[in-house]
């Protein structure tokens, strides 16, 4: 491809991302293949010579396009860490072989990291520990410092920590002023994954969360059933490019009932938004799994749950794409959903 072509294929490829993005309300949010779809698709053997640029957007067309995406960082820096340990230990104990090394090789996260973490160890063939969190879903260094002693008195070998700042659960951060150091006096390698809300700190006022990362948990209770001015806030969010998140888990799902609906007003400056409908529904778990899956094989929208120290919640996140009327359309679904689960 020389500079001409590069230049013109740059374009399309500009264009063809355009094009995706300006579709996607007409474009269903799972994709309808199944696990193994990819296998008949690929040819036995690479090919020997590259193919044409034609030729490869109509792979991506057939092949890639159709199914989903994966999440590698966590993966890439848990297998880093376990080749240094590996390397380390073997310069210490030449006798021992690789297997022998890696069955003794112990990995944490907390109850709330990201599910990329536990396919991470599972690809990485290492033990995984969950470990629980505080209060406000964060995970502290004595719970770390204890399970370090408790799995080093076993003959195990501690050597990778994914701390998170911003859990897809609730946006809460992991203590790093408290691991880190914990971290460096057990030679144990430091993941952090801010994916979710790291982007955030590029702004001076929420660096603090990064406090730590060289070597913060945000707290946030709630004190009574009152909610903040939405249409207020929004218009300042999106003036001054902050994220908005609306933690709407207590009780937000009252809204499904049209004499509370008025306190959602301004919703649409959001960029993310979590409500838990057995607040409202006086359901059980069980109840809002199958409020979750009834939303979900409906296939208009999808929705992820969570679950924290024992309760199962619905998330609704919007992207920067995101239009008025899609939250609204996404609004007007669950609501459909839950009437039907009421009546049912």
């Amino acid at each position: 491809m020389d500079a001409a072509e590069f230049r013109t294929r740059g374009r399309e490829m500009v264009d063809y991302i355009a094009d995706y993005l300006e579709t996607i309300s007409s474009r269903t949010p799972l994709p309808d293949v199944t696990p193994g779809y990819l296998r008949e698709l690929l040819p036995d053997t690479a090919p020997t010579e590259g193919e044409n640029w034609d030729a490869v957007m109509e792979d991506i067309d057939r092949v890639i396009m159709p199914g989903g995406s994966a999440s590698e960082s966590t993966l890439v820096a848990l297998l880093s860490a376990r080749t240094a340990t590996i390397n380390k230990l073997k310069g210490h104990n030449p006798g021992m072989t690789q297997g022998q090394i890696i069955d003794k090789l112990v990995a944490y996260i907390s109850e709330e990291s990201h599910s990329a973490a536990i396919r991470a160890a599972l690809i990485g063939l290492v033990t995984l520990r969950s470990l629980p969190t505080d209060e406000s879903g964060s995970l502290r260094g004595a719970t770390l410092q204890a399970a370090i002693q408790e799995d080093q008195q076993k003959g195990l070998v501690p050597f990778f920590l994914n701390a998170t700042v911003g859990t897809t659960f609730r946006c809460s951060s992991d203590n790093l002023t408290e691991l880190g150091p914990i971290c460096n006096e057990n030679n144990i390698w430091m993941h952090i994954d801010a994916a979710y809300a790291g982007s955030a700190c590029i702004c001076p006022e929420f660096r603090y969360l990064l406090n730590g990362v060289e070597l913060n948990a945000t707290v946030g209770t709630t004190f009574r059933c009152s909610s903040d001015n939405l249409t207020e806030l929004g218009p300042i969010c999106n003036e001054n490019n902050i994220w908005m998140h609306i933690d709407a888990a207590y009780a937000g799902s009252a809204c499904i009932c049209p004499e509370f609906r008025y306190l959602l007003n301004g919703v649409e400056y959001s960029n993310s938004f979590t409500f838990n409908p057995h607040k409202w529904l006086q359901g059980d778990n069980p109840t809002n799994t199958l409020l979750n899956k009834m939303i979900n094989d409906d296939r208009r929208i999808h929705m992820t749950p969570s679950e924290v120290k024992g309760q199962y919640f619905l998330r609704f996140l919007v992207s920067n794409m995101t239009r008025l009327e899609d939250v609204r359309f996404a609004w007007m679904v669950i609501q459909e959903m839950t009437g039907k689960l009421l009546t049912s």
